[in-house]
């Protein structure tokens, strides 16, 4: 009976040990280090480390052009625009488009998305050649990097891939724009323009009937 009496002593008094009042730490367990990774708090002294010089993360392409009015203006002669721009399948970056871009600059790229519509913001410009003349791959990607005016950086939200993927398409939207087409054929890029372009196109016997107006490219083929 003592030794019963004694082993249930030890035993409650080895189960009362195990306890703590640190609400942080479980107690005492058999060989925890074995099956339990030591938990850190936040900005604990050692838990928040540069990474090593030299270093970047994987995938991470460095952009050296300066957050500056002179580095946007820089950055319109193309010079960080990857070779493989120009190969690009534009309807790739559709979808991250309407993801990320089109509530504010809408699907046409006419600045008029659903946020614009509902006046929760203002401001917006289309990519026509009447409010972007001097737009380019090299200068969306900067605004993409850096954001501007109203418009924030997306740099954390895209990954250099589908950051081109998005200028593709943009490029794409805006070639359809008929005052960037009004630009090309050196007409003033306003209302007061012809009411309707026919462009003949080199090489072709079909004329494309352009909506000089400002609201979209005509769906009419004569």
């Amino acid at each position: 009976m003592r030794i019963k009496t004694t082993l249930w002593i030890a035993g409650s008094a080895l189960l009362l040990s195990s306890c703590n009042s640190d609400k942080t730490t479980p107690g005492y367990t058999y060989m925890d280090d074995m099956y339990r990774s030591p938990a850190h708090q936040t900005y604990e002294p050692g838990t928040t480390k540069l990474p090593v010089d030299g270093t970047v993360p994987r995938g991470y392409v460095p952009y050296m052009i300066a957050n500056t009015n002179e580095g946007y203006i820089e950055s319109r002669a193309n010079s960080a625009v990857p070779s493989y721009f120009e190969t690009l399948d534009a309807e790739a970056g559709k979808e991250l488009y309407g993801q990320f871009c089109s509530h504010c600059h809408g699907e046409k790229g006419d600045g008029n998305g659903i946020l614009m519509q509902r006046e929760k913001i203002l401001g917006v410009p289309g990519y026509g050649a009447d409010k972007l003349p001097d737009i380019s791959p090299g200068s969306i990607y900067h605004v993409i990097m850096y954001g501007k005016n109203n418009m924030g950086s997306h740099a954390a939200q895209l990954n250099y891939e589908e950051r081109w993927k998005i200028i593709k398409y943009v490029w794409k939207l805006l070639a359809l724009l008929p005052q960037r087409i009004l630009l090309l054929l050196n007409l003033p890029p306003n209302r007061n323009a012809p009411q309707h372009v026919c462009i003949h196109i080199k090489n072709e016997t079909t004329r494309r009937v352009i909506d000089a107006g400002g609201f979209g490219v005509l769906a009419h083929w004569l």
